[in-house]
């Protein structure tokens, strides 16, 4: 059984889900999941949930990031958002079932005691057009593919997203916030800025997290509980000032350039570059050490070797170009056309290799920043 992670009809797939590495053996990282758990019939014991503390964080936290993701792409669409059923999803925890000796039955299950969790609250996602067809959003995109990644935990771990999350027929609890959330920023009337919404689903986080603590006093989901509390009010408190809240946003949309004021403008530029683009580095979650560390970014122009070095000097000298980069750091010209007029200011170089003139494209509107 490999350990790629694969986009699967939700269905027939059986490719695993993303394997923290609890999951393996200390003194040989490289050995096989299944000598380890038997294809996940093992039964987890108290201790080894406790070891995937910071995984367990990173699970809730990558859900908090993704819904703002969501926010980022279906602002001001219009659109009336409800769930769709998932179709792919990146990976899964099934096994075939068959029985276990008695000698076993203490350790080990006839199926499965782990999962994969979904790391969104709202995997997909649909609305209806005018004509009445309903339209899957972004449908097979690396957005869609982020929003139904997967998480091999154990069962209890997805008992716990189960119970917060609620179903699409019943959208009473977590899942229906979050579906209300989005069509609030999706509104064309008023709509909510998506820091705001991201604000206003980590309230819904906590209360729902709370209310489950209250109800359910087994200490496996308690402790699962407890992990997605303490990251759900640290993001509310950081989203409760203005001044945190502006340093939280710019790192998740990786736009750390000293101060900047988080309003329309700002949020129009990143739509405007993620929906031309939909490039999988723009979903790469921050885990939580990294999120108060300070981003630099990296220059990678070298990689492409020394005629990508001489073609952006070239750029920066056509004075024509500087001023159509210059619009599109404003807002005014969209990142695709501005990489049309480097296209044509190179010629046929990297033409074949779109992504080296999106590469060469941000450097040079990295180097046309104001501060640069």
């Amino acid at each position: 059984m490999s350990f790629d992670r694969k986009i699967s009809n939700y269905s027939d797939g059986l490719s695993p889900a993303y394997v923290p590495s609890a999951y393996y053996t200390s003194d040989d990282l490289k050995q096989p999941v299944e000598k380890i758990i038997k294809d996940l019939r093992w039964k987890p014991t108290v201790e080894f949930l406790h070891s995937l503390s910071e995984d367990i964080k990173n699970h809730v936290e990558m859900r908090i990031q993704l819904l703002f993701i969501q926010c980022l792409l279906v602002r001001e669409t219009g659109f009336n958002l409800s769930p769709h059923g998932t179709v792919a999803q990146m990976g899964k925890a099934a096994v075939i079932k068959r029985d276990i000796p008695d000698a076993e039955k203490d350790d080990y299950d006839s199926e499965s005691c782990h999962r994969a969790a979904h790391s969104s609250t709202a995997p997909s996602l649909k609305y209806s057009r005018a004509d009445g067809k309903e339209i899957h959003v972004l449908a097979g995109s690396c957005f869609d593919n982020s929003q139904n990644s997967t998480v091999l935990v154990p069962k209890v771990v997805n008992d716990v997203d189960s119970m917060l999350d609620g179903t699409n027929s019943s959208l009473k609890k977590l899942r229906g916030k979050v579906i209300e959330i989005l069509n609030q920023t999706s509104s064309k009337k008023d709509p909510q800025l998506p820091d705001q919404s991201l604000f206003l689903f980590t309230k819904a986080l906590t209360a729902q997290i709370k209310s489950s603590l209250a109800e359910n006093k087994d200490g496996m989901r308690e402790f699962v509980l407890l992990n997605y509390l303490e990251v759900s009010i640290d993001y509310q408190k950081k989203l409760e000032s203005q001044t945190t809240r502006i340093t939280l946003v710019q790192k998740m949309c990786f736009k750390v350039r000293g101060k900047q004021i988080i309003d329309n403008r700002f949020y129009a530029k990143i739509k405007n570059d993620m929906t031309m683009h939909l490039k999988p580095e723009l979903v790469v979650s921050l885990r939580r050490s990294d999120r108060i560390a300070k981003i630099d970014l990296k220059t990678e122009l070298e990689a492409l070797g020394k005629t990508a070095t001489r073609y952006e000097k070239l750029c920066l000298k056509d004075q024509p170009l500087r001023v159509a980069g210059k619009k599109c750091l404003a807002g005014t010209v969209s990142r695709i056309d501005f990489e049309k007029i480097v296209q044509e200011t190179i010629g046929d170089e990297f033409k074949k290799a779109p992504q080296k003139i999106d590469l060469l494209t941000a450097h040079i509107l990295k180097k046309l920043s104001p501060g640069h």
